[in-house]
């Protein structure tokens, strides 16, 4: 949640490319920069070419890059509302 807050706002994020899922959020070189768990020189030298402009990054069109998220949402907490309205005790859906 923190990398699509901090895009929302049109910040560059730079994150290992772990099992928690950043590959889905990060598209490299448009919205921020991915590496290897446990690279520190390659996340090092990633944040070093952010620091001195060797990447530039269009701050006003990485929020446009996470909206897909947001619909996302929405649909699961309408679902969400949706199902808890039409429980019964005796049929109960996992939706999630």
């Amino acid at each position: 949640m923190t990398l699509l807050e901090a895009m929302s706002y049109g910040i560059p994020c730079i994150s290992s490319d772990c099992m928690s899922g950043p590959r889905d959020m990060i598209k490299p070189g448009l919205n921020g920069e991915l590496y290897t768990p446990g690279a520190i020189d390659d996340f090092v030298g990633h944040l070093n070419r952010v620091i001195s402009g060797e990447v530039k990054y269009q701050h006003d069109i990485i929020p446009g890059t996470i909206e897909r998220f947001y619909d996302v949402l929405y649909f699961k907490i309408l679902i969400m509302r949706y199902s808890r309205n039409y429980k019964s005790d005796h049929y109960e859906q996992k939706i999630f």
